[in-house]
């Protein structure tokens, strides 16, 4: 039915509760018996789990989908969602898909011939070093000499320690690990965490496509790693591949950019475009 507002009733039922007119009509079969139609409906996932049929179809008043068409283009090749959805979306799609399996609308008992999970972002990578509490508390102490529980020393039983938050200019990279620039014997933390609001390290990526362009961060997406694997965020990195795109734009697109014949880099070109 129509309806003025979409707020739910205020007593509980849904806002369908609020159009009376709909809400209050006859039974024909008991002849003509007062009735009040049912407002507690199906969830949005009864409809959104079976969009994939109605793309398939999308002007057929007379039923879900054309019997041909589903038989032509189902199952979906490839079903790409968080492992989330393995409870959520997934799951009521799969419900559904073999409730129209048995109902015959469909020809295939499954919606989706393949799942791929596509790992998740992490926020960028924090750093922190732990420092003895004992003494003015000042002194680092590399986190290899520190145990599980993160508060206290495993070789001095008692000197506790604390972990301090530094900025990434304060670490350099050493074999597997991150160390302290200015004392490179002091291994540090180095984390990625979740990305949430409580952390402070949501990226919001319509300041990135601001700052560095949609391009960039487009590729930057696709180079940082297999897609079913969990990855850092890195906005140093966003930042270099804007430079690339940069480069190519000046060398293939801009036509007053020109090649230096002298250019160290130019004995290089000749193999790269052959290759290509």
């Amino acid at each position: 039915p129509d309806l003025e507002s979409f707020a739910p009733a205020g007593d509980g039922q849904s806002p369908l509760a609020n159009a009376e007119s709909w809400l209050n009509t006859t039974h024909a079969p008991s002849g003509g018996a007062a009735a009040r139609r049912e407002t507690n409906t199906m969830p949005q996932w009864a409809g959104s789990c079976w969009y994939y049929l109605r793309f398939l179809d999308p002007d057929n008043a007379g039923a879900p989908v054309d019997p041909a068409l589903e038989k032509y283009w189902m199952p979906v090749d490839l079903y790409v969602g968080g492992v989330e959805h393995a409870v959520l979306h997934l799951l009521y799609a799969r419900f559904w898909h073999k409730v129209l399996f048995d109902c015959g609308v469909v020809s295939t008992k499954e919606p989706f011939a393949r799942l791929v999970n596509q790992g998740m972002i992490l926020g960028e990578v924090e750093y922190g070093v732990y420092r003895r509490l004992d003494g003015d508390g000042t002194v680092a102490v590399s986190a290899a000499l520190v145990d599980a529980s993160g508060t206290v020393l495993k070789s001095d039983a008692g000197v506790g320690v604390r972990l301090e938050r530094i900025d990434g200019d304060s670490v350099m990279k050493s074999g597997e690990f991150f160390v302290l620039r200015d004392e490179p014997d002091v291994r540090v933390l180095a984390r990625a965490h979740k990305m949430s609001k409580s952390r402070g390290n949501v990226v919001n990526p319509d300041a990135v496509v601001e700052l560095y362009g949609a391009d960039a961060l487009r590729c930057y997406l696709m180079f940082m790693g297999p897609l079913d694997q969990v990855k850092p965020w890195s906005t140093t990195a966003v930042s270099g591949m804007a430079r690339f795109l940069s480069r190519v734009w000046r060398l293939v697109v801009d036509t007053d950019a020109e090649l230096d014949p002298d250019d160290d880099g130019l004995p290089k070109v000749h193999p790269s475009l052959s290759r290509a």
